[in-house]
């Protein structure tokens, strides 16, 4: 183990954090790295070492679980890209730039964030990172599919699904093919949309990516009709995400649910479950958040009356 108070161990380590943070993103493996991150960053801003503060900040600047929003990230992640630009860290610019496209992405900012992910997919192709390249132009098309381009959408995440299969990557063909998912839900395309997650559920070992794709495939029931599935799926969700304290994925999965259950003869029940939706989402700072609310005052005018927000 690297010793942080020694001058000479800060950028090791930061590099090694870095290594690390990529093995991990998106699991739930990825909150282990807080602590020693935040060990990082504090010796790195008192020994004035821009590049290392820069690589341990966008490690802590990942959307973390619990009360965490996407605010604090855009905003750790706006200041890391300001000390790798001071440091020429490009590493450091690059994986920032994409991390904060789909920050943006979340916040429901595709035309901000679709420069930032297109930016970073050529940046990581010129660098040999061939995975995580194929990553940002999923995402790229998920941003794409927000400014209402869907032939440009669906062809970046095709493209990045088929080169991902040929790469045959334990990690990066499951989460390409959910971004794909994602992507085509959008496009009101469900049938595709359920097939490319229920192959990515198929391939994912990780219980947070497993349970964020259970519970984007009980959206996916509901554009298809199929309540009783939907809250099953939703219901999956829930169970994988339990003591993960993933506040998006929980968020999401209960807004299924509220959506399925008033088809099935339950709406106080659907009413509970899409007042916690929203109260999650929104603290999250989600886009989703927007959507619960609306459904929320078309099917529950006086849900605020009754307890609502």
């Amino acid at each position: 183990m690297l010793d942080l108070d020694i001058p000479d161990a800060l950028r090791p380590a930061a590099d090694l954090l870095t290594v690390w943070d990529r093995l991990t993103t998106g699991t739930a493996r990825q909150r282990d790295l807080e602590a020693p991150a935040r060990r990082a960053l504090e010796r790195a801003r008192r020994w004035e070492d821009d590049a290392s503060a820069a690589r341990a900040l966008r490690v802590l600047a990942a959307p973390r679980f619990g009360p965490d929003t996407y605010e604090r990230a855009e905003r750790d992640l706006r200041a890391c890209l300001r000390l790798a630009e001071k440091a020429g860290d490009p590493l450091a610019l690059t994986l920032a730039s994409g991390e904060l496209g789909v920050v943006l992405l979340s916040l429901g900012r595709p035309g901000d964030a679709l420069p930032l992910l297109v930016q970073a997919e050529e940046r990581l192709r010129a660098e040999g990172a061939t995975t995580s390249a194929l990553e940002a132009r999923a995402q790229a098309g998920r941003a794409y599919i927000g400014l209402g381009r869907a032939e440009e959408a669906l062809a970046a995440v095709n493209e990045a699904t088929e080169a991902a299969r040929e790469e045959e990557h334990a990690v990066v063909l499951p989460a390409v093919l959910h971004l794909a998912g994602r992507t085509f839900l959008a496009a009101d395309r469900a049938a595709t949309a359920t097939d490319r997650l229920r192959e990515a559920l198929g391939l994912e070992t990780d219980p947070r990516r497993t349970a964020l794709l259970w519970a984007h495939l009980a959206h996916c029931r509901l554009d298809q009709r199929q309540h009783r599935e939907a809250v099953t799926a939703a219901d999956r969700a829930l169970e994988a995400e339990a003591g993960l304290g993933d506040a998006y994925c929980r968020g999401l999965a209960l807004a299924a649910r509220g959506r399925a259950l008033p088809a099935l003869g339950e709406p106080r029940i659907a009413l509970g479950c899409l007042r916690e939706a929203y109260d999650v989402l929104e603290r999250r700072g989600a886009a989703e958040a927007a959507d619960v609310r609306a459904l929320l005052d078309e099917e529950f005018p006086d849900w605020h009356a009754t307890g609502g927000a």
